[in-house]
């Protein structure tokens, strides 16, 4: 039974807290949270009164024996919970992003390698019965040719996402992004993007986007997203179509897929894959069972950056007007990650990252479903 610290207390904390004590083949053994008070009242609406309870990591980790962190604080401490697990020996899963910055997960990449630790991100939208049927599908055999999603909803959050410079783009594409790249099976190439605000929008920044990620091999993924959308709102997780020479796939995030070779002919369901955890229980499963079969899980920290060099090759493309490509995007943030790394408290990660003989080439020799290095 491994077992695991939560950091976090706010509302993904007490989700995760409740996933992992549900679990069965993990079990929480410490909550923290600079605010104590809250930590403690979690803690017992969780059933779980003996939990310990601590303000920092660090002083936790002094007195408590443990294999895992799930990191479910706010993206500013990221860098520095998972810093501090790996360099105790614990395995970490972390909310997305992996870091506020590309440079800063890069630079959580290089640490792993250093510290041989394992550091993976939970895309929890990938675990979906129905996205896993439609995986199947297209794993047997079918050539996807284009991939295209459509979001729009109009939450009003309230707080800081209204006030955001990008806030479709950097708290919720990257769930679509991500989920494209799975679709794919490919690596991002380029980006091509533009970000717009409604007249009518209650966002301070741009809450609509349209992007073309090239995948390389003809194949591309359109995406058009807001978060002002006034009516008929899609699925959180998108409404999707896939073209491929078997036929097309069409999605609608909450329901099971369909697919039809060709106009004309039947059109078949694809039944949601059983056994497929669902959102967290499927994240941390996932997780649990590439550390106990020393298999590389996706998601894993080098596979993850892709996902996260897509959001910021997306924002450079709709600054610019013009095409990015994402090897260019990954190498800038090597280089901030090298003048920052004392700064960041990471000298240790400044060899390994001049090592590299390219971000891509890294990130290439961590493959999920290899054996971990």
């Amino acid at each position: 039974m491994k077992r695991a610290i939560v950091v976090g207390a706010g509302n993904m904390g007490r989700k995760w807290l409740r996933t992992v004590r549900d679990h069965g083949g993990i079990a929480p053994v410490a909550l923290v949270d600079l605010d104590t008070d809250l930590a403690k009242r979690v803690a017992d609406e969780a059933g779980l009164a003996d939990l310990v309870v601590g303000s920092s990591l660090e002083r936790v980790l002094a007195t408590t024996t443990a294999d895992v962190v799930i990191d479910a604080t706010i993206p500013a401490a990221h860098r520095e919970v998972t810093v501090a697990a790996l360099r105790h020996g614990l395995a970490v899963l972390g909310e997305k992003p992996a870091a506020p910055t590309l440079a800063e997960a890069i630079a959580l990449a290089a640490l792993a390698e250093v510290t041989d630790g394992t550091f993976v991100v939970s895309q929890s939208r990938r675990f979906n019965p129905q996205l896993a049927a439609i995986h199947r599908w297209l794993r047997d055999g079918a050539a996807i040719g284009a991939v295209s999603a459509r979001f729009s909803r109009g939450p009003r959050f309230g707080g800081f996402r209204e006030q955001m410079d990008s806030p479709l783009i950097v708290d919720m594409a990257i769930h679509l992004f991500d989920m494209a790249r799975s679709i794919v099976g490919r690596s991002p190439r380029a980006v091509y993007a533009r970000e717009t605000n409604p007249p009518w929008s209650w966002y301070r920044g741009d809450a609509s986007a349209m992007a073309v990620i090239e995948f390389g091999g003809g194949v591309d993924f359109l995406f058009d997203g807001t978060w002002a959308g006034l009516g008929m709102d899609t699925s959180w997780n998108g409404d999707w179509r896939v073209s491929t020479d078997r036929g097309t796939i069409v999605w609608n995030g909450d329901e099971p897929a369909f697919v039809q070779a060709g106009t004309g002919e039947p059109v078949q369901t694809l039944p949601p894959l059983e056994g497929v955890g669902e959102s967290l229980p499927g994240s941390l499963s996932a997780f649990v069972s590439s550390i106990e079969s020393g298999v590389v899980a996706d998601n894993e920290i080098h596979d993850n950056v892709r996902s996260l060099a897509i959001v910021e090759a997306v924002l450079a493309s709709a600054r610019s007007g013009g095409r990015v490509e994402i090897d260019a995007v990954l190498e800038r943030a090597r280089s901030e990650a090298l003048s920052r790394a004392e700064e960041w408290g990471l000298p240790e990660i400044v060899s390994v990252l001049d090592r590299w003989s390219s971000v891509t080439a890294a990130l290439d020799a961590v493959r999920p479903g290899a054996a971990v290095r």
